[in-house]
């Protein structure tokens, strides 16, 4: 009852602020007692996890607002997966999603808020020398002859730069459902053709593979790809690191983490461990992030600067690219 009643003033509150809510069912409990020991935990959580997200359906029903099932994927891909491996599960201590459990989650969500499948896809008649589908890109400068096509497309997008070899992204399905960027050429003579990229060479495909269409996304030879990359290092590398060290000072410090002398800082979080440490409580949680915040605070200019400079660099970059393409024949074909 106190669950429903807080999470029903919950969504007026936020709806109240022109807040466009969504709700999410809680995610699973593995109660599969071959992979975990019994540590005591009542069998049924699970069930009463699940019916904690019917009533969260219920509660975005009556608000309006979007609920989103996060329960159901994952039960239903750890039951097929358990049943060819009874040691598989996707959370790490029965509870907290890992191993997959993140990426079905957000392919899950990205769905639902309804994320294009494409980066793009294009369609070339070699032929008649034009697109028949655009979804995405626009194709441009479509030229044929001596066996060769080229053209030019701007891209509106760039393919998510998934892990080779991942597990969570191949239970997900994340390529297949939110990263296709397909590129299909008709009307090819018969043979092997080479294709270029910005004069790159990205790969050999046949006429048939051609006109089926062919998946770029996870293409690592492509520009776009490697522009990906780069991006990605940006944003999950020194961007979330510099943010996580903003989150050490503001956790520790408080909300004058910005204006506070570093010294001062320095000196209440050391009072604070010391006395942490005499009754046996510097552990855990507060014993990595209270000495992240006393190394993040002096270095909070530099911190400061380099979220500057991340931030004024994402912003920059352009929301369209332009890629030259050729198609040409190999040898073998010749």
């Amino acid at each position: 009852d106190r669950y429903t009643h807080n999470m029903t003033e919950l969504v007026k509150q936020l709806q109240a602020e022109k807040m466009r809510v969504v709700i999410l069912s809680p995610t699973i409990f593995d109660d599969n007692l071959e992979r975990w020991d019994n540590r005591g935990e009542r069998p049924h959580l699970n069930a009463e996890l699940q019916r904690f997200g019917q009533m969260g359906k219920q509660i975005a029903d009556q608000a309006q607002a979007m609920f989103i099932d996060l329960h159901a994927p994952l039960q239903t891909i750890t039951q097929r997966e358990q049943a060819k491996d009874l040691t598989f599960s996707l959370t790490i201590d029965r509870v907290h999603p890992r191993k997959g459990g993140e990426e079905i989650m957000v392919r899950t969500i990205l769905e639902a808020l309804g994320e294009s499948p494409y980066v793009y896809d294009v369609v070339i008649d070699s032929k008649a020398r034009k697109a028949t589908r655009q979804t995405n890109a626009q194709a441009d400068k479509i030229q044929a002859g001596d066996g060769k096509l080229t053209f030019e497309l701007t891209e509106h997008a760039l393919p998510f730069p998934t892990p080779a070899k991942n597990r969570g992204f191949e239970l997900s399905e994340f390529d297949e459902h939110l990263n296709q960027q397909r590129l299909t050429v008709t009307g090819l003579s018969q043979g092997q053709y080479e294709l270029l990229i910005d004069g790159t060479s990205v790969g050999s495909f046949k006429d048939a593979e051609l006109a089926q269409g062919i998946q770029l996304a996870t293409n690592t030879k492509t520009p776009q790809y490697q522009a990906a990359v780069k991006l990605r290092e940006l944003v999950l590398g020194t961007k979330m690191e510099l943010e996580q060290r903003v989150r050490a000072m503001s956790a520790v410090i408080g909300e004058d983490w910005r204006t506070v002398d570093p010294q001062t800082a320095v000196a209440k979080i050391d009072a604070e461990i010391q006395e942490r440490k005499d009754r046996n409580a510097y552990q855990g949680w507060s014993g990595y992030i209270m000495p992240a915040a006393r190394k993040a605070i002096l270095d909070r200019q530099k911190i400061l600067e380099g979220l500057a400079q991340v931030r004024q660099t994402l912003r920059e970059v352009p929301s369209t690219s332009v890629h030259q393409y050729e198609l040409r024949p190999t040898t073998d074909s010749q």
